[in-house]
């Protein structure tokens, strides 16, 4: 059985690029509130969303923590 892994590796790049990248992934908005400037180096390697979170937080440092948050979309109202 093969067993398939999701990887991200960005050379100095913000926080806020790993987090659009983690919402495309996950399917879910992720909102960065680390409070991070800066650029960075990551390389992660992951199996499913719970290795996701460990491998986050044993890294990284980071957690991804379930939350409400108002969200701007657009809206397709009609076609003319």
């Amino acid at each position: 059985r093969r067993v398939l892994f999701r990887s991200y590796k960005s050379q100095g790049e913000p926080i806020a690029s790993f987090a659009s990248y983690l919402e495309s992934s996950c399917g879910i908005p992720v909102i960065d509130q680390t409070g991070l400037t800066g650029n960075y180096n990551i390389n992660l390697k992951w199996r499913n969303q719970d290795g996701l979170k460990k491998i986050l937080l044993s890294q990284l440092g980071l957690q991804l923590v379930p939350g409400q948050a108002p969200v701007e979309m657009l809206i397709v109202d009609k076609a003319q």
